[in-house]
């Protein structure tokens, strides 16, 4: 989230608010569209589908990360940090007003949970990878289960995030 803070606030200060981000690739008119929108339910069904292989992608990548001494797991941190800061300013070049922003993430704030979840278990998982990698000390069974459980419940916590965003965000903007 530093990195979330810290690209608004340079953003702000070089006026990067008229560019498009790379980020934002559904328009407001195709949402609405009833002609391949997602106004119908399979429509939604399939942008169920692609954000839930996205989010589930990010969290197996913060997993799995941990396997090489956390530096995929902290890039992977750091750049959605800042994919999510340039939505949030393709929003207000958009004219859309700061409280509706926060009002539309608010409901994905466990979405977050999810994700830093598992990237907190890709860092744990890449301490016990530099602890056995130097010292030769096996993690307990302790260890092992409580990261087996932290990545099950971050990964259910990310598949119910998709399943709001989808059918309660979407159908409060349609």
């Amino acid at each position: 989230m530093l990195l979330f803070s810290t690209r608004l606030i340079v953003a702000y200060r070089n006026h990067e608010l008229e560019k498009t981000p790379k980020t934002a690739t559904i328009t407001w008119a195709q949402l609405r569209s009833n002609n391949g929108g997602v106004n119908n339910k399979k429509g939604l069904n399939i942008v169920f589908a692609k954000i839930l292989k996205n989010n589930v992608k990010v969290c197996l990548i913060n997993i799995a990360g941990g396997s090489i001494f956390g530096v995929c797991t902290v890039v992977n941190l750091a750049a959605n940090g800042y994919n999510l800061a340039d939505v949030v300013i393709y929003a207000l070049k958009q004219g859309m007003p700061q409280s509706m922003i926060i009002s539309l993430l608010a409901p994905h704030s466990f979405e977050l949970l999810g994700i830093w979840l598992t990237g907190a278990v890709g860092l744990i998982l890449a301490k016990y990878v530099i602890r056995y990698a130097f010292k030769s000390i096996i993690p307990s069974y302790f260890e092992f289960r409580t990261i087996i459980y932290s990545s099950l419940a971050g990964i259910a916590i990310i598949v119910l995030a998709a399943w709001i965003e989808v059918y309660v965000t979407f159908n409060r903007l349609l």
